[in-house]
């Protein structure tokens, strides 16, 4: 595991400088709080608070996992704390903005975004950090609208014009790499192809639905008239009897 191998390196002076800053603010809150004044969660939090906030480079979250030898509810339970006692939601916070550009980067070069409901015009997408899914949320709210809660608590489903409202707002002040506004075409290339595989699927439902029903009204009016053929044959078996023909 990178993150294990690059903090046990002795020398490695990143490594060697995050653990003396965490080791150093966590004795100024123990000192300063004490041990009984903190609940576990407290302490769990802000432990996972240091280590992220002093480790420059990225961490997945089946790195953080095995970091801190918890189970991927309870890394989005203590994401979820951090999220509330340590960082803002607003996107005018410089480390939020570029959080969001990363974010958004790879999603986006990634072709995640789907089109769950083509009529509403919905985008959903997949968002594993938890406060990352809470600066989107506060600005969709912000906005007069509201996302549309998904089971899965990491799966975000907002309205398409939310979505490029929101990128604008977080692209204003940094452009990707080609100093233009690249993600659009990009984003909108990726729905695109999307939106047509979607009406090509559903035009293949529509016609498996009409051959479907073409074939019911066809086996309908054959049922009647074979049932008709056989009541009249019926009937007239019958009279022949009783008239004493047979």
């Amino acid at each position: 595991m990178q993150i294990i191998e690059k903090l046990k390196n002795e020398n490695d002076p990143e490594a060697q400088k995050a653990l003396s800053e965490i080791s150093k603010e966590l004795l100024e809150k123990i000192s300063r709080e004490g041990l009984g004044y903190m609940s576990k969660t407290d302490l769990e939090t802000f432990i996972f608070h240091l280590y992220l906030k002093n480790l420059s480079s990225s961490i997945s979250d089946y790195d953080l996992m095995t970091l801190f030898k918890i189970t991927p509810t309870k890394l989005r339970s203590i994401e979820m704390n951090r999220s509330v006692k340590y960082q803002q939601l607003e996107l005018e916070n410089n480390e939020n903005r570029l959080l969001l550009i990363t974010f958004f980067d790879n999603a986006i070069q990634k072709n995640a975004f789907e089109l769950p409901d083509n009529e509403n015009g919905n985008v959903r997408f997949y968002v594993p950090n938890s406060h990352i899914y809470r600066i989107i949320e506060k600005y969709i709210v912000d906005q007069g609208s509201s996302p549309n809660y998904r089971p899965n608590p990491k799966q975000m489903e907002i309205r398409y014009d939310c979505l490029i409202s929101l990128l604008e707002e977080v692209y204003s002040k940094q452009c990707d790499v080609t100093g233009n506004n690249n993600w659009k075409r990009i984003l909108n290339k990726s729905l695109c192809v999307d939106l047509k595989n979607r009406d090509k699927i559903k035009n293949a439902s529509d016609s498996v639905e009409s051959m479907l029903t073409a074939f019911k009204e066809n086996l309908k009016e054959e049922g009647f008239k074979y049932l008709a053929e056989k009541t009249l044959v019926t009937m007239r078996n019958v009279l022949k009897k009783q008239i004493g023909m047979e």
